[in-house]
């Protein structure tokens, strides 16, 4: 996947195991994402239309950074790494990256 200047999606789907220690994680990430371009297009409890999703209970989002090379370098700075540290144990979380490729047909 080429970087290219085309958004690039994240949707993130969870459960909040531990509510009452989730407030670090999120003090400590949140503005680091939006430093690095986050923009949040929804957040709610997902609706099943069809198939199976793991967190029927629990939360999804989706979040736009400008670029892959914005979200790379958000993601894999130091103190993202250390971010991350906080919300182990306290939430099961997926994230999956969407990008609109400028060529071919979603098959």
């Amino acid at each position: 996947m080429s970087d290219t200047a085309k958004p690039i999606y994240v949707v993130v789907s969870g459960r909040i195991l531990q509510p009452e220690k989730i407030a670090p994680y999120a003090e400590a990430s949140g503005p680091l994402a939006q430093a690095a371009g986050l923009e949040f297009l929804g957040h709610s409890k997902p609706i099943l239309l069809e198939g199976e999703w793991p967190y029927t209970d629990g939360m999804v989002t989706i979040e736009r950074f400008s670029s892959k090379a914005a979200l790379e370098n958000f993601w894999h700075s130091d103190a993202y790494q250390e971010a991350k540290k906080l919300r182990e144990g306290v939430v099961d979380i997926d994230f999956i990256v969407a990008v609109e490729e400028p060529e071919g047909d979603i098959v």
